[in-house]
This record gives structure tokens, C-alpha cells and sequence, in this order.
């Protein structure tokens, strides 16, 4: 899915629930992404920048 200011969000499969989906992450235009990391409980754990240099900023 694309935004009209160019972000684009991927989404994955929930693990847990069938048909179900969560979000994986955000990429703009020039390939930085905010990743969202879930534990097994399907709670959001760890939300990451990462550059196009694939180096990660844990929040």
C-alpha cells in the first residue's frame, strides 16, 4: 500500500490468527524503513529506523 506522500506499508501474516495481518514495516521513496518487531504474543515489542544501509536504530 502506497500513501500519496510516497510511504509505502508492507504488511505480514499474524502468526496467531488466520487471516489476519500486522503491520511490518513503513518505506519511503528512498528506501529508509521504520520496522516493527512483535513478540509471540503478538504484541509490538521493538520499533526500528533502518537506512538504506541497512544499519538499525532500535527506539
Amino acid at each position: 500500500m502506497t500513501d500519496t506522500d510516497g510511504f509505502s506499508k508492507y504488511f505480514e501474516a499474524d502468526p496467531t490468527e488466520a487471516n489476519k495481518y500486522r503491520l511490518s514495516y513503513y518505506q519511503d521513496k528512498n528506501n529508509n524503513r521504520i520496522a516493527f518487531k512483535y513478540t509471540s504474543d503478538n504484541l509490538l515489542s521493538e520499533i526500528a529506523e533502518v537506512d538504506t544501509d541497512l544499519q538499525e536504530i532500535v527506539f
